[in-house]
């Protein structure tokens, strides 16, 4: 089934015969936390944070399907991931983050969202394992995981599926430095001892960004010459309903903007999905050809880099990408 030296190192972990746990078709990945900065602690691994589209394989019977965040399957999108996956000779589920790199070998949102089979690097980037050979391990303390990730890590690895890499014993505010130097998007820091919780926002896993990031709800749109030139973005409050937040340039790639805008033209609703609309028109950086708004039902979820907030809301803010990946709900 496996070479050698992946075979050996499965005999060591008690995993070379197959399990009797139920395949999961499907499951909900496990989120961190936002920290404040980076730290240095023996309990607690460092990881790359990838900028990037959160993705969960599954591998059972030769077929592999890859789900994002909210559950819609990605596998034909991000086709040569699975197409490499789908060898793996055993039942197998790994989470991770799916990134497009550049030139410079450097991952974006952007080019993730935008990747059609050209344009940057597809790569796979592994970080957990969930279930392995009949196995659940998600009850397993995080160090285990990792052993068995890394003995299979032979048979993973390719062009487009790679495990990355803890950082082990490493000062965690000079490794969030590093990371910052390489064009990542940061740091997450997570619990050694800490089980895989499905689903949960958990305190086990701290997330550190290079720059402060957030997601966001599309609430309207601005047009400027029929294009899509502002987003108007509201964020879910205490009740469960969108409050307004504040505007956005919508600085996409042509056509990822025009896909982007035929979405948002199948929400249009004709009011604004929070009450209080503020004087959006008066706000810094708008313009007289386009101070009609046009309201959208608020499903569509963006990740933007948020700088400062002022009393028109967001300022300084930069938008990064689409995480059509996610959904309002999720």
């Amino acid at each position: 089934m496996f070479e050698k030296p992946v075979y050996l190192k499965l005999v060591e972990l008690g995993l070379d015969n197959p399990g009797k746990a139920a395949f999961p078709r499907r499951l909900e990945p496990m989120l961190p936390v936002l920290g404040r900065e980076a730290f240095t602690d023996p309990n607690w691994l460092m990881e790359a944070k990838w900028d990037g589209i959160r993705v969960l394989a599954f591998v059972h019977d030769g077929v592999a399907t890859l789900r994002g965040r909210d559950g819609r399957d990605l596998t034909h999108r991000f086709y040569p991931v699975a197409n490499r996956l789908s060898v793996f000779p055993t039942s197998l589920v790994v989470d991770g983050e799916m990134v497009v790199l550049d030139e410079q070998g450097h991952p974006s949102l952007e080019a993730v969202s935008a990747w059609k089979g050209r344009r940057g690097v597809l790569s796979y980037k592994v970080f957990d394992c969930l279930h392995l050979h009949g196995h659940a391990l998600l009850a397993r303390p995080l160090d285990e995981r990792r052993r068995v990730l890394e003995a299979v890590q032979q048979a993973l690895n390719s062009a487009t599926v790679q495990v990355t890499p803890v950082l082990e014993g490493a000062d965690g505010r000079v490794a969030f430095q590093t990371a910052i130097k390489l064009g990542l998007e940061g740091l997450i820091a997570k619990r050694r001892s800490s089980p895989y919780r499905p689903g949960a926002r958990s305190n086990d896993w701290v997330k550190l960004p290079a720059r402060p990031r957030d997601e966001f709800l599309v609430a309207g749109f601005f047009l400027r010459q029929r294009r899509l030139a502002r987003l108007i973005v509201a964020e879910q409050g205490a009740d469960g309903n969108p409050v307004y937040a504040g505007t956005v340039e919508c600085s996409l790639p042509d056509e990822l903007r025009s896909e982007l805008l035929r979405r948002l033209r199948g929400l249009e609703r004709k009011r604004p999905p929070f009450g209080r609309v503020p004087a959006i028109d008066e706000a810094p950086g708008n313009h007289a050809a386009d101070r009609d708004p046009h309201w959208v039902k608020p499903e569509v979820v963006v990740e933007i880099e948020t700088g400062r907030r002022d009393a028109t809301g967001l300022a300084g803010a930069v938008l990064k990408g689409l995480r059509d990946d996610k959904t309002a709900a999720t």
